[in-house]
């Protein structure tokens, strides 16, 4: 799958990639002769994941620019409504604090280029701000959550995972980050293994 599709890990897409090309093997070889399936595979499969492997490198060359942070902000604005609002989920930040942390990102040059020092920057300068979001901050993985609230938010984060609302996921998160990566559908399936499926 990756020596077919080989992509940056900034789009998320590569395992989901390989997780969908199972499927569609199986289907051209139940319905064709071994060389033509493969052909057949061969080219659903380029045209599916193409269109992911430009985005990933696309991402990539956005995340890795002095840009980046306004780009970032971008990704998060309103869709389909009038208004400048700005909507941006940074998991762990107050949402009215997203636009001043990006702001700070950007002035003393915290990007890509650290590696593995990102995070821990990140998280000093939220600390730094006290801009620290207190649900997100709690040590309880689900935030006090009620049953109902959980099964709420995890039927949200199947339909979300779905049809590819990134956005709505990011915002469930943000109420318990064991959320989407425990929850599973009435076929076992895991949010991941829905996104997938459905080719986001």
């Amino acid at each position: 799958g990756d020596a077919a599709h080989s992509m940056t890990p900034f789009k998320g897409q590569g395992a989901n990639q390989a997780f969908a090309d199972g499927p569609l093997l199986a289907k051209w070889l139940s319905k064709s002769k071994l060389d033509s399936a493969i052909r057949g595979f061969m080219t659903e499969m380029a045209n599916r994941s193409g269109i992911k492997v430009r985005a990933s490198r696309e991402a990539a060359m956005k995340l890795h620019s002095k840009d980046c942070w306004e780009w970032m902000l971008q990704q998060d604005k309103p869709r389909n409504k009038g208004g400048d609002d700005v909507t941006a989920v940074f998991h762990g930040v107050q949402t009215r604090h997203v636009s001043t942390l990006l702001r700070i990102l950007k002035e003393r040059g915290v990007g890509a280029s650290l590696g593995s020092k990102l995070d821990d920057n990140i998280r000093g300068i939220i600390k730094e701000l006290d801009i620290a979001d207190a649900v997100s901050s709690t040590s309880s993985g689900h935030n006090g959550l009620s049953p109902r609230e959980m099964s709420h938010l995890q039927s949200q984060s199947l339909e979300s995972a779905s049809v590819g609302n990134m956005s709505q996921l990011r915002q469930i998160s943000r109420k318990s980050h064991l959320i989407i990566p425990n929850t599973l559908d009435a076929h076992q399936h895991t949010c991941l293994h829905l996104a997938a499926k459905h080719g986001h």
